[in-house]
């Protein structure tokens, strides 16, 4: 519940900053007032690499939140996919080796990573 709360307060500091120019030469005292207005620590944390000529481009800082985002996001998938991919194969009586060919050529990771996976979740 609070993540969706956190959800609908960021798209709608998304949507007022990307149709208003004057977020992008913010002074950083108004940065810094947004930023703690909207309860978002993540902004003061993306603000050093949002400088401009004194100024602070929210929508840098903004386009950057939603990267680390996504990234985030993208590494949280892959885990829980190699999580049940490993599951399964337990299940079904696989091979340590085959689960490790199937987790390369499945979730295109590097031998090694499977491997790490694989000592990680093989129960």
């Amino acid at each position: 519940m609070v993540l969706c709360v956190e959800a609908k307060r960021f798209n709608k500091l998304y949507e007022l900053i990307t149709n208003d120019p004057v977020y992008q030469e913010l002074e950083e005292e108004t940065y810094d007032v947004i930023a703690e207005h909207i309860k978002t620590v993540e902004l003061f944390k993306t603000k050093e690499y949002s400088r401009e000529g004194g100024k602070v481009n929210m929508c840098n800082a903004i386009a950057q939140l939603i990267q680390r985002g996504r990234m985030e996001g993208l590494s949280e998938g892959i885990e829980q996919g190699v999580k049940a991919l490993i599951e399964m194969s337990i299940e079904y009586h696989n091979t340590r080796e085959a689960t490790q060919e199937q987790l390369v050529e499945k979730m295109c990771i590097s031998p090694e990573a499977a491997q790490k996976y694989i000592g990680q979740y093989w129960h």
